[in-house]
């Protein structure tokens, strides 16, 4: 039930915030809604790749939602995807990364942190869903830099690594 519950806010979350932001085609924005940080980039295509990195909305480690990651495939928000429910992969410079439905284990957050350490410096990745193709975006590396460079404050540590006496 706690999984359900938490799929179902961090979709409307997910839509509410890429509803207002992502809309120019080939730059990463970042948002902040709720406790959730939220990195969006819009394809040509009109897709929006939308990583959603739930640490300031913990709660409890029973319920907490997690971080994931959303295709969105329209600008309609008609047909979406989402790492904690499909199985979802991006290939960033010749190197596959599986995106974890969630990063509470060791093994999970490893993944994790392979993934998102390689998109914070990918000028171009494609999506996979249960390893077909479904999306190629572009970002610049002036962007790239501003967002998630080392002056910025980007940060999506894996739930095993969230402080919880907080």
């Amino acid at each position: 039930m706690n999984k359900i519950r938490t799929a179902v806010v961090a979709g409307f979350l997910s839509v509410v915030s890429a509803s207002s932001i992502a809309a120019i085609p080939g730059f990463w924005s970042e948002n902040f809604i709720q406790g959730y940080m939220q990195y969006d980039l819009a394809s040509k295509a009109g897709q929006i790749f939308q990583l959603s990195c739930a640490e300031g909305a913990r709660t409890d480690i029973d319920s907490s939602p997690d971080n994931s990651v959303y295709l969105y495939l329209d600008s309609n928000y008609d047909k979406s995807y989402s790492s904690s429910e499909q199985n979802m992969s991006v290939l960033i410079d010749d190197v596959p990364f599986k995106i974890p439905s969630q990063t509470a284990t060791s093994s999970d957050a490893g993944l994790w942190y392979q993934f998102y350490d390689a998109l914070k410096g990918a000028t171009e990745f494609t999506v996979y869903v249960d390893n077909k193709p479904v999306g190629t975006f572009n970002a610049s590396k002036k962007n790239l830099a501003k967002i998630f460079g080392s002056d910025a404050n980007a940060s999506c540590a894996a739930m095993i690594d969230w402080d919880w006496s907080e």
